[in-house]
């Protein structure tokens, strides 16, 4: 027998808001189930979704143990793996307080140089792979082509800034003469980044294949590294730092404890 009642006003004390077979769930007990499923501010047909699946999953999970299933030792394994993780999270919940940003500012200085990016004021010629005409290693040749003639009139002693405007088909870069300002290292293509490392200030590269195409870049001026804002990492911050809290929880734990590991594996 089913009998639903689940978006009536009630709780532990009172009536059941849903019944299965004679065993009763109550309104915190239907909050968890929506919970779970993030679904607790849905319309009610996602709710009523939910609350249809569970009701299904309950009356296999009785049939499961009508036929003993939940006495077999893998269900048994799995059955006591999860009540573990829940007890344990459960503990660290109850154990963990959440960082004070006096607090979380203080992790920040102590790792700051974690939190530091490299960035460079760059000029750039571009030449992209045309995805309309010949074979995959065709275009490619072509953009490299293109890009040994446009280092040519660079080593001829042109300025950057005509060859870019000749040459370059970024429409942003041609307009500014290949200009791309200052941008972090970490948003370039990684062998575009990579060459700039060993790049002195005023100079230029020589042709770089990367995915998109073919390019040369001029180091307007020197690398430079500044950290992300506090603002910008506060949530990693506190990950990290409740990370490092539970860390030591369990540290403190294992010490307390009494441990036998006789694992040949270990």
């Amino acid at each position: 027998m089913i009998i639903v009642e689940v978006y009536g006003c009630s709780d532990e004390k009172g009536d059941p808001v849903l019944t299965i077979n004679g065993k009763r769930f109550y309104e915190r007990d239907i909050e968890n189930v929506l919970n779970r499923s993030s679904a607790a501010t849905s319309k009610d047909e996602v709710k009523k979704a939910i609350i249809e699946r569970f009701i299904a999953d309950e009356l296999a999970a009785q049939a499961a143990r009508k036929d003993g299933l939940d006495k077999s030792p893998l269900v048994s394994a799995q059955i006591e793996g999860n009540v573990r993780m829940i007890l344990a999270d459960a503990y660290y919940e109850s154990k963990l307080q959440e960082s004070g940003e006096k607090e979380l500012r203080e992790y920040y200085d102590r790792n700051h140089k974690r939190f530091e990016r490299a960035s460079a004021d760059l000029s750039i010629i571009s030449i992209r792979y045309d995805k309309k005409n010949g074979s995959v290693d065709g275009r490619k040749a072509a953009a490299f082509t293109k890009s040994q003639t446009a280092y040519a009139r660079l080593l001829g002693g042109e300025d950057f800034e005509i060859v870019a405007s000749d040459m370059t088909e970024d429409k942003e870069g041609r307009a500014d003469k290949g200009r791309i300002g200052r941008v972090y290292l970490d948003q370039l293509e990684m062998e575009i980044a990579a060459e700039l490392a060993g790049m002195q200030p005023g100079a230029f590269s020589k042709p770089i294949v990367s995915l998109s195409g073919v390019h040369i870049v001029r180091l307007n001026d020197g690398l430079r590294t500044e950290a992300k804002p506090y603002e910008k990492v506060r949530s990693q911050l506190l990950q990290e730092v409740m990370i490092e809290k539970k860390r030591e929880l369990q540290r403190v734990l294992k010490e307390k404890s009494s441990i036998e590991n006789l694992l040949r594996w270990q």
